[in-house]
């Protein structure tokens, strides 16, 4: 049996080995059945008629999944054999990821989330025009999900900023539940809606942009996130923190980072 499963170790696209899987199954399914057949009802199996039955459902498998194929030959004449219908994966480019500083008299704030299955944290990062940096925070959050805890650092940084006089606000986030948040308030958790409604207040005496980035943009603010794990108590940083220092130089520079998409 070890030698059969194997079998699916040669295939290197998820659509091949559901294949090859499905041909496994039906096979020692028609085995059993002509078993059964020749020793209960006395009945001679046909194995061309095992065949085609097989081969049937191995091709309603492989055409039904969702799952890709890949452009090797192996792959290829694989589903050829069993006349499967071959998914192609989709085409894919590079995106180009630059974080960008605010404009002039403006404070950006990337924020974060980080989850395990023990603890959440969330972290930021605020800098200037100039892509100065001015302060960086991390805390654990104790939430529930990778949502709430980025949504605590969102709050988070805007009672920083309002803390310390800072009216013009650009809040951006690598998530982006977190920005229809902003928008709508039905989709933050009740465990938070107090919190929420305060930051409502603040939020009404400032300009607030909120924006989405990839997370390939926003390393600083997922360091702090997952420095955040181990602290205590909410942290600040007057000083750019070791931890964050070369993603800040190459977010100072405009350094691009790339992200591999599917072109639709």
């Amino acid at each position: 049996m070890e030698d059969i499963w194997s079998l699916c170790d040669r295939a290197r696209s998820p659509q091949c080995r559901i294949v090859i899987k499905s041909a496994i199954i039906n096979v020692l399914y028609a085995i059993w059945i002509a078993r059964n057949n020749a020793r209960f009802k006395d009945k001679r199996p046909n194995w061309k008629s095992s065949m085609s039955w097989v081969a049937a459902n191995v091709v309603l498998a492989g055409n039904h999944t969702k799952a890709l194929s890949s452009g090797t030959i192996s792959d290829f004449s694989m589903l050829k054999a069993f006349m499967v219908t071959i998914h192609p994966t989709k085409p894919m480019n590079l995106k180009e990821v630059i974080w960008k500083p605010p404009p002039p008299q403006w404070i950006k704030c990337n924020t974060d989330g980080a989850s395990t299955p023990t603890a959440s944290a969330c972290g930021g990062i605020f800098r200037n025009s100039n892509a100065e940096f001015l302060c960086a925070f991390a805390s654990k959050t104790d939430m529930a999900s990778a949502f709430s805890a980025e949504l605590c650092g969102f709050m988070t940084a805007i009672e920083i900023a309002d803390a310390r006089g800072w009216r013009n606000m650009w809040i951006e986030s690598d998530s982006m539940l977190v920005v229809n948040a902003y928008k709508s308030s039905n989709l933050v958790p009740w465990s938070l809606s107090n919190r929420w409604f305060n930051y409502i207040k603040l939020a009404g005496h400032m300009n607030i942009i909120v924006s989405h980035i990839f997370r390939e943009g926003n390393h600083c603010a997922d360091r702090l996130a997952n420095v955040g794990l181990n602290l205590d108590r909410l942290t600040l940083w007057k000083d750019i923190p070791f931890v964050i220092k070369d993603s800040f130089e190459s977010n100072r520079l405009g350094k691009p980072f790339y992200r591999v998409v599917l072109i639709s």
